[in-house]
């Protein structure tokens, strides 16, 4: 009874993280934004941002600044130029956010354009969960919760 409620909210959270509008924080403006503040990621500052941890020595014994490559890799993975997102964006160009008024007018919904399946969206949750987790455990040592 509820699973079309489910999939709305699911399409237009995924919608909300895979946006590329330039004033809107979303996955790849963050993957920006940290790529441009990797100092902030330094054993140092990640010390102070966690003095009151216990464990912050151990912790900080790790690797935390993300390499050059692997944020453009991971930005890469995010951009509509990837095809997965890419689609996401099709479903929210003419479906999520508004009607397409050129398919609504002539009739010519194709429905391909609007069509996502249930392990496109899991991969969609698990790259974005999968990149949530990776940078916030750089810089606070911490895991949010997992896609599964």
């Amino acid at each position: 009874m509820t699973f079309r409620a489910h999939l709305d909210a699911t399409l237009i959270r995924l919608c909300r993280i895979y946006d590329d509008n330039k004033s809107a924080l979303h996955l790849k403006n963050w993957l920006e934004t940290i790529k441009s503040n990797r100092h902030l990621f330094r054993a140092d500052n990640f010390k102070e941002r966690l003095k009151g941890n216990p464990c912050v020595e151990s912790l900080a014994a790790n690797p935390r600044i993300p390499s050059d490559d692997e944020l453009q890799s991971d930005i890469d993975s995010v951009k509509k130029e990837n095809p997965l997102v890419k689609k996401l964006r099709g479903i929210r160009d003419n479906s999520v956010a508004h009607k397409n008024a050129k398919m609504s007018i002539n009739g010519d919904v194709n429905k391909e354009i609007l069509k996502i399946d249930m392990v496109e969206l899991e991969g969609l949750i698990n790259k974005g969960m999968e990149i949530l987790n990776k940078y916030s455990s750089l810089f606070k040592g911490v895991f949010s919760l997992s896609s599964g």
